[in-house]
């Protein structure tokens, strides 16, 4: 088994690029929330800050610290910093699932079956279908009438989330570029192993990957990842070995990424590693003292 170093390094330049995509996104969220213009260079630095500190602390303690460093370094309202941080993990779920219906389209057009494709379909359109009506102002406008009177702290938390029309439509779209190139990454890193192999199966071992790593397990979903994305390849048939070294190949390549600038943003920040275990708590606190 011998791996093409050409295209490993094509995949570390690749992913490189879905950076570009993750900060333009977040200055249409941003520019949504504030009237306050960030510098590109700092939007870089805290994600790049935010995400590497998830590799390393478990938790998703990273989105907690990109929280705290957009109000305190950044002087964003504590309500505006976690709604950005929040709707930019909302789109990251519905780019990855607007991404697997298209995958198992081309999948159903090729003729191929696997044996996860009806619960793929199931969950990936529960998850787009949810998440589209939830960005929806008419039904946020809906479900704050139904439940105003009964909860008004939980319709106001719902009015906290109003977007406008052209933000959600080019938050998607840039969630969409994210992980199509992220994809792409996978995709160059499988090819290197098997030179004939549709862009589909690795675009779906990407997206079941990334669903998992969504939620606070282990630091960076290690093991977690790799072994979603894993099991997706060898139910197309991939060789396990070859499954197997290419889902951790992929992890390795996207966390080096990160950590390789990430690590340095972070020494920038003033912050003790002990506080973000108690920095969730006190964030929510404060923000429950904040008028709406």
């Amino acid at each position: 088994m011998q791996i093409n170093l050409i295209l490993l390094a094509a995949a570390f330049i690749t992913h490189g690029t879905s950076w570009i995509f993750r900060v333009m996104r977040l200055k249409t969220i941003l520019k949504d929330q504030e009237t306050k213009t960030i510098k590109t260079t700092a939007l870089y630095k805290i994600n790049f800050a935010g995400y590497a500190l998830n590799i390393l602390l478990p938790f998703k303690l990273g989105d907690i610290a990109r929280i705290y460093w957009f109000h305190t370094n950044e002087k964003l309202s504590l309500k505006s910093s976690a709604i950005t941080v929040i709707l930019t993990r909302i789109f990251d779920v519905l780019g990855l699932s607007i991404i697997g219906l298209l995958s198992i389209a081309l999948l159903t057009m090729a003729q191929k079956q696997s044996t996860i494709t009806q619960n793929y379909i199931i969950i990936l359109s529960a998850f787009t279908i949810t998440i589209t009506l939830l960005l929806s102002s008419k039904t946020q406008k809906l479900i704050t009438q139904l439940i105003g009177k009964k909860s008004k702290k939980l319709a106001d938390i719902i009015k906290a989330f109003k977007i406008s029309k052209t933000c959600r439509l080019k938050s998607t779209a840039y969630s969409i570029m994210i992980w199509t190139v992220d994809g792409l990454c996978t995709y160059l890193i499988l090819k290197s192993f098997i030179e004939n192999i549709p862009i589909y199966i690795p675009l779906l071992g990407l997206v079941a990957a990334n669903i998992i790593r969504s939620f606070p397990t282990t630091p960076g979903a290690i093991g977690f990842y790799e072994g979603a994305m894993t099991a997706v390849l060898i139910s197309f048939g991939i060789d396990p070995g070859i499954a197997l070294i290419t889902a951790t190949l992929d992890h390795m390549v996207k966390n080096i990424t990160t950590l390789t600038f990430g690590i340095p943003a972070i020494t920038t920040y003033k912050y003790s590693t002990k506080d973000l275990q108690t920095l969730s708590k006190k964030i929510f606190q404060k923000n429950n003292k904040a008028q709406p």
